[in-house]
């Protein structure tokens, strides 16, 4: 299944992707209620290997030793999929790679997701904060100059987007 900027999903349910924007976008907005969406989603539809991934980047963002059960956990189902397109495949990489506290490797992989796939809004926060905590404003700026000319002023996420650019160049 696509969702509404073209990115594909393995999912079981036609509203995955819908619902699935919605969580991202709590997440984009600092919403306090973004677990709470995200776990209507993995309710609706628990197999979903994108909402997974984000539920284990939240519970990373967290920043919480005592997270990283769960984590393992998310990983270990997610590494005995067969099914997953090849974006996913790229996120589980990176969830790996972050995961194992192998910052600057997860900010590259991110970047490799985002360069593959412009529109993936979720790499492209994630990839931003660990340029953050990593090598600061240059690298976020890297980061999003030509994710930021795959989009349009009208597109859902845009705003958050330009947000994080005058972010990163506040940064530098």
């Amino acid at each position: 299944m696509k969702d509404e900027l073209g990115l594909e999903y393995t999912s079981s349910h036609a509203e995955s992707a819908v619902l699935f924007n919605q969580a991202l976008t709590r997440y984009l907005a600092s919403d306090a209620t973004t677990m709470s969406q995200l776990e209507d989603v993995l309710f609706a539809d628990p197999e979903m290997p994108m909402a997974m991934m984000f539920r284990a980047y939240l519970l990373k963002l967290a920043a919480d030793p005592r997270f990283k059960v769960r984590i393992d956990q998310c990983l270990d189902t997610l590494v005995q999929r067969t099914d997953l397109n090849e974006r996913e495949i790229l996120h589980r990489e990176a969830l790996t790679l972050w995961r194992d506290n192998q910052l600057e490797e997860a900010a590259h992989a991110f970047d490799n997701i985002i360069c593959q796939y412009p529109r993936d809004m979720l790499a492209i926060r994630v990839a931003h904060y660990l340029h953050f905590y990593g090598q600061g404003g240059n690298a976020m700026i890297g980061s999003l100059a030509e994710v930021v000319r795959s989009w349009q002023p009208d597109e859902p996420f845009y705003g958050y987007l330009k947000g994080m650019e005058c972010f990163a160049l506040e940064e530098l």
